[in-house]
């Protein structure tokens, strides 16, 4: 088996990982999710921003959170046409406040952004504005990655 995917691999996958700084952000991913499982605790409920599809979105970034995960739950992935993934597509569309009102009753503790994937979603201006939003309502704890591209918020 080892061959077989050695094979269907080869030296060009090395190369990929090598060359476009893949191990350095699955180290930072990888960190930064440890790094939340420290800070909160077990089975604590945290809401993935932005919302995705699943399995039908084409890009898998969002399960970073919950493949690095041991102890903690996560928004992502639920199965579309499932009650969760539908009530989490009416509350991402919903304001603010109303927005926090519905996670919190739900459960959720905190909110992880990946903010290349809502930048090029939703825009810069948006990312900003959630993150301001976020940093007046959050509880103190605010954690980013070491490559910036991850952003948590205790709420």
């Amino acid at each position: 088996m080892i061959l077989a995917v050695y094979d269907q691999t080869g030296r060009g996958l090395v190369d990929y990982v090598k060359n476009h700084g893949e191990l350095e952000k699955y180290h930072s991913d990888h960190e930064f999710v440890v790094e939340i499982e420290n800070s909160m605790p077990p089975q604590a409920m945290i809401f993935i921003l932005p919302f995705s599809k699943f399995p039908e979105f084409d890009m898998y970034q969002e399960l970073v959170a919950y493949v690095n995960s041991k102890q903690l739950r996560w928004s992502y992935p639920a199965i579309s046409g499932r009650e969760s993934s539908n009530w989490q597509e009416v509350v991402v569309n919903l304001e603010f406040k109303k927005f926090i009102a519905e996670i919190k009753k739900a459960g959720f503790v905190g909110i992880y952004i990946d903010r290349n994937q809502y930048r090029e979603k939703f825009g810069f201006v948006k990312l900003n504005e959630i993150e301001k939003s976020l940093r007046l309502y959050s509880k103190g704890l605010v954690l980013v990655s070491k490559n910036k591209k991850l952003v948590f918020f205790k709420i």
